[in-house]
């Protein structure tokens, strides 16, 4: 650090050595921050200094493609971190910007006004592996939690094929594995924080790592893999567990499957037209190739023996994982956004016609009968109601049940349905359709007040934004969300209980797995 200590003139050299030392700023001006690889200059905010897409990483362009992310280059200028960088390479969609840049290895900082030092937490955005970022424009808003005294991290990582491309020619290249490149980003960006976050005047003995959907498959895929030790102390879990117990295998992810649209190792490489499906085609095809060659597909995390040695379900069974507290939850009605965005947007609505054949019984091991049995179609006013309560309760109410139960035979685990079923909708046109419910990323506005102004909350939901964001950085400060409002206990196979998040007054619910038809219908018990 001193040669780039000697680079800087001498009134920002002194601004800058007070940030060393964990200092705060001459007035109302965001302090210089050093980092590892240089000083950066942030932005102020009524209670928040925010530092914006700081480089964790190298660019992962030419032959750092598809490769573990490297060292990021040091600079020797003042750098500007006000300005957001791209996000990672994605189609445009919802929950997304469109971008080709592969140049997107970011992270942003934002501080409370205070001495410190500080809990830091570091989000994971979700979006199914595929789509997209960490920024205050895509839904992640700092003014809420920031101001409770916590630091929060936000984190762009590598994408659908370019981040999880496994195939048989990388394997080879790479000492026998490959895919996972997205999350071993973020495990480049704990280390940044381990390495860093002090002289933002964080505590880097208490990082609470936490995601939404594929952040929080994130988050314990975090929690499971052996290389990620260290690196983070507690973790929040939300509506993640959906792949709890079907991570592909690396030799299932170097073909992948054409008829269950998994576009990855060979099927990637003959759809984007690398016939002979060599290291040099692969990494010769542009960006938009890319993303041509994955859309419509399904990608995301597989068991490695790298980064992940099993499936999540298996690590926490025999208690192989990361020990940390966790906070595991999910909504009531995840699936009604998903199948909007996936069926009613894309032209093939949910009717009586064809629920049952679009539910699929036989993919979820279950017949016709069975899903009527437990699904009567009189008990539902229309037909999408069926389908979207069989995939919240078989896809991620009852996997969620399933890692808390796991995860709290070994760890504290506190367990939470997010139950507000009037949440504004705030990410589809929302007559799409006549009742959302809590559907599936409605809390994130509870804690990243980030809807546009015209939607409005009442009182009641109000006092669970409150409730909300003291939970969750309660938990930050000492790995137990209590200290304000309702007593939220611990989750125990016995108890089975579960925090229910409702407008108003939050409140302990038992009845969880009978709602949700879990225990003796989608899991064993």
């Amino acid at each position: 650090m001193k040669h780039l200590l000697k680079s800087l003139p001498g009134a920002l050299l002194a601004v800058a050595l007070g940030a060393c030392g964990g200092g705060g700023s001459t007035g109302d001006v965001a302090p210089v921050v050093a980092t590892d690889n240089g000083f950066v200059q942030g932005a102020t905010e009524a209670q928040v200094y925010s530092y914006i897409s700081i480089p964790y990483a190298a660019p992962p362009v030419g032959d750092l493609r598809w490769k573990a992310p490297a060292p990021a280059a040091a600079w020797s200028d003042l750098r500007n971190a006000n300005t957001q960088a791209s996000s990672c390479p994605q189609a445009a969609t919802p929950f997304g910007v469109a971008s080709t840049n592969e140049d997107c290895l970011y992270l942003s900082v934002h501080t409370p006004k205070g001495a410190g030092p500080f809990p830091v937490m570091v989000w994971i955005h979700g979006g199914a592996f595929v789509t997209g970022d960490s920024s205050v424009a895509g839904f992640y808003d700092p003014s809420k939690l920031v101001p409770k005294g916590v630091i929060l991290v936000t984190v762009n990582y590598r994408l659908g094929a370019l981040g999880f491309l496994a195939h048989p020619e990388l394997s080879a290249e790479q000492g026998g594995s490959s895919g996972n490149y997205g999350l071993m980003d973020q495990q480049a960006a704990l280390r940044w924080v381990k390495t860093n976050i002090a002289n933002f005047r964080g505590d880097p003995a208490n990082v609470t790592l936490f995601g939404e959907s594929a952040g929080g498959y994130s988050v314990l895929a975090q929690v499971a893999s052996p290389l990620a030790a260290g690196l983070f102390h507690k973790a929040i879990v939300q509506s993640g567990a959906y792949g709890l117990a079907s991570t592909p295998s690396l030799a299932s992810a170097h073909t992948g499957n054409p008829t269950l649209k998994r576009y990855t190792g060979t099927t990637f490489g003959t759809r984007a037209a690398c016939t002979d499906q060599s290291l040099a085609c692969l990494r010769g095809l542009t960006v938009a190739q890319i993303l041509a060659a994955q859309a419509g597909g399904d990608i995301g995390p597989n068991i490695d023996n790298k980064v992940l040695k099993s499936t999540l379900a298996t690590s926490f069974a025999t208690g192989d994982f990361n020990r940390v507290p966790v906070v595991q939850g999910t909504n009531t009605d995840e699936y009604t956004l998903l199948s909007a965005s996936r069926l009613d947007l894309t032209g093939n609505p949910i009717t009586d016609a064809n629920y049952m054949t679009l539910i699929n019984p036989s993919a979820l091991g279950k017949t016709v009968d069975q899903i009527n049995a437990q699904y009567p179609r009189a008990n539902y006013l229309v037909a999408s109601d069926v389908y979207d309560a069989v995939y919240t309760d078989a896809g991620l109410a009852c996997p969620g049940r399933a890692a808390a139960q796991l995860l709290s035979t070994r760890v504290p685990t506190y367990s939470y349905e997010f139950n507000d079923r009037n949440a504004p909708m705030y990410l589809l046109p929302p007559a799409t359709r006549a009742r959302w419910g809590a559907y599936h990323a409605a809390e994130l506005q509870y804690l990243f007040p980030t809807a546009p102004a015209s939607v409005t909350y009442t009182a009641d939901q109000e006092t669970l934004k409150t409730q909300m964001v003291n939970y969750w950085t309660q938990f930050a400060k000492t790995s137990n969300p209590n200290g304000t409002g309702p007593t939220w206990p611990q989750y125990t196979v016995a108890t089975d209980t579960f925090m229910s998040l409702n407008p108003g007054t939050s409140a302990v619910s038992t009845d969880f797995s009978s709602r949700h038809k879990c225990a003796g219908f989608w899991t064993a018990s």
